[in-house]
């Protein structure tokens, strides 16, 4: 299907590069945070020019508002009433 007769009807409100340096677990990747589903999706970008998506996969099921990073490049995102983050050294249970 073409780029332009796609519609989606998910609304992003979060994304961040991550490094395989840091998430040796992720890749090179965007992490995603969909409005209207709570997931915070991994959109993974291999190769050297980072182009193309290879693969759009679930991260984190309970992602209700944000996702960001600080400037070590840790992942954060929220619940409903806390704020969370991915460790670096680990895969997070929901890819287990």
């Amino acid at each position: 299907m073409r780029p332009d007769v796609f519609q989606s009807n998910v609304t992003p409100t979060g994304v961040q590069f991550i490094s395989v340096d840091v998430y040796p677990f992720l890749g090179d990747a965007l992490l995603s945070r969909g409005c209207n589903t709570d997931f915070m999706r991994r959109i993974l970008l291999p190769g050297p020019r980072l182009n193309f998506a290879a693969d759009d996969s679930i991260t984190v099921r309970n992602c209700n508002l944000a996702v960001t990073t600080d400037p070590n490049d840790t992942v954060y995102y929220s619940g409903l009433r806390e704020i969370r983050h991915l460790m670096p050294s680990s895969q997070p249970e929901e890819l287990s």
